[in-house]
């Protein structure tokens, strides 16, 4: 222990070095016989009053004492005298040399902002009495390393913990919620502790919390909040408990060294970016699961397997864009709509469509890799730029979907399924078609449509001769005239 030689004051934390109480350098003491002070001392008034010297303070109606404020605000060291049960709203706030605090048992609550932007605090001890933790009471404490919360604590404030840049450790036994911006921006918070009876972890919880590499999530946990974890570029494995229902927009955003995560059958939703730009490799999405919002796993570079359940119904825009090793992947029956840039800048070689999908979206799958695509009779819309750039040599689609579907340089065999009218210039851009395939259904064939099939060789018309003939043909189509026919129903 450190006795004080002015005025005999006891202090039991080892690294103060000057009285709180008189501001006299301490001594190191081992002496039975020194005066100490004791939370089961009987303390006359006048003897509280004394410990109470350094702060400002109240009454309260119901017994003990609340905490305004410290008077001397370049102190530090604050020692909390036992009968303390509150410590008020701001009552160390802005107190930058405070280095060292004790809180003792008496304490109960700990006030909004009560320790906020007290730079150099390094070392505080909490009594085991504290039930409550005010909004941001310990925001932008820079030098604090470690909390450990006592098991009476059930309740934190939002941005309690906010931007304590060296904190390293954490751990809340009895807290049910993990409050909103609770540890943002604790770059170096390396082990966290939850509560068995955690149930929710709250918005940007641990967001930014870039030396987090393990936080194990109790069973309890139902809920987890928008940015939970994102930019946590350390962490390499999440397991979700069951029982969440929603994954939420950005929860491990840009945890780029997040390999390995397991999502269980409760999950029904994940939300906008979730997993964009981590390092996934493979996910086994539940069956339950209906929705993968806008760039779900956008930039996840190293995923190489995904099965989407036959449960899903809708697929956001980009949800899987600049997925560059995904090779493969099934569209189910249920998705109806493949959306804008979903599949953009990925590295499929391999796409197949259930019956069922209606419309593929503006760049959905630009810039692929496929060489043959087969695209089912129920599409309808297939809108510009779908495949642009991607190098499809053989493409199956309706004639109908061919509508918008913008210039195809790539292709070189074409087949067209159902449908009666070609219009005029629909296929300004497939210069290099060697091979074309067209439905007995087809009556019409509109001015410029295939003026520019200038390599064509082969047609292959699924009717006969005769039917043939009997296609209206706009004279500036002339490719068709010269090109060899091959009439599928007579051979």
């Amino acid at each position: 222990m450190k006795i004080c030689p002015s005025c005999d004051f006891t202090h039991h934390i080892q690294s103060a070095r000057f009285c709180c109480m008189c501001g006299s350098e301490l001594e190191d003491r081992a002496d039975d016989s020194a005066q100490v002070y004791s939370k089961d001392d009987s303390l006359s008034v006048s003897d509280l009053r004394k410990l109470l010297e350094p702060f400002e303070f109240e009454e309260l109606p119901g017994g003990g004492i609340n905490l305004i404020s410290l008077k001397n605000k370049k102190s530090t060291v604050a020692i909390i005298p036992h009968g303390v049960v509150s410590v008020g709203k701001g009552a160390f706030a802005d107190c930058k040399n405070l280095t060292t605090v004790s809180i003792p048992d008496s304490v109960v609550s700990i006030g909004d902002s009560a320790f906020s932007y007290c730079h150099d605090l390094a070392e505080i001890s909490f009594g085991k009495g504290i039930t409550k933790i005010g909004h941001s009471a310990f925001l932008e404490c820079y030098q604090l390393k470690t909390a450990i919360l006592p098991e009476t604590l059930t309740e934190l404030g939002e941005r309690v913990f906010e931007n304590c840049l060296n904190m390293t450790e954490v751990s809340m036994t009895s807290v049910t919620k993990i409050p909103d911006n609770a540890f943002h921006k604790c770059k170096n918070l390396t082990k966290v502790t939850l509560s068995d009876k955690t149930e929710a972890i709250g918005s940007q919880a641990f967001s930014l919390c870039e030396s987090l590499s393990d936080i194990n999530l109790p069973k309890t946990v139902k809920s987890i909040g928008m940015r939970a974890f994102p930019g946590c570029s350390a962490l390499t494995k999440i397991d979700i408990p069951k029982g969440v229902t929603i994954i939420r927009n950005e929860v491990f955003l840009d945890c780029k060294s997040l390999t390995s995560v397991t999502i269980p059958s409760t999950v029904k939703e994940i939300g906008n970016a979730s997993f964009a730009n981590t390092a996934i490799t493979a996910v086994e999405l539940p069956d339950g699961l209906t929705k993968i919002d806008k760039d779900g796993f956008a930039g996840c570079a190293k995923l190489t397997r995904v099965t989407l359940p036959e449960s899903l119904v809708t697929l956001g825009e980009g949800a899987f864009m600049n997925c560059s090793s995904l090779r493969r992947i099934n569209i189910p029956r249920s998705v109806t709509v493949i959306p804008n840039s979903c599949f953009k800048s990925s590295g499929l070689t391999s796409i197949e469509f259930h019956e069922g999908v209606t419309k593929i979206s503006y760049c959905a799958f630009y810039e692929c890799k496929m060489a043959v695509v087969v695209i089912p009779d129920t599409v309808k819309v297939v809108e510009n730029s779908s495949f642009y750039n991607t190098p499809i040599k053989k493409l199956t689609l309706p004639l109908e979907a061919i509508k918008t579907i913008g210039a195809m340089p790539s292709i070189e065999e074409l087949t067209l399924t159902t449908g009666e009218s070609i219009f005029s210039h629909t296929f300004t851009g497939f210069a290099n078609i060697i091979k074309l395939t067209l439905p007995k259904t087809v009556t019409n064939i509109g001015y410029d449509t295939f003026r520019y099939f200038l390599r064509l060789k082969t047609i292959c018309y699924q009717g006969t001769k005769k039917e043939w003939k009997k296609i209206k043909i706009a004279d500036s189509s002339f490719p068709l005239k010269n090109a060899d026919k091959v009439f599928l129903e007579e051979n």
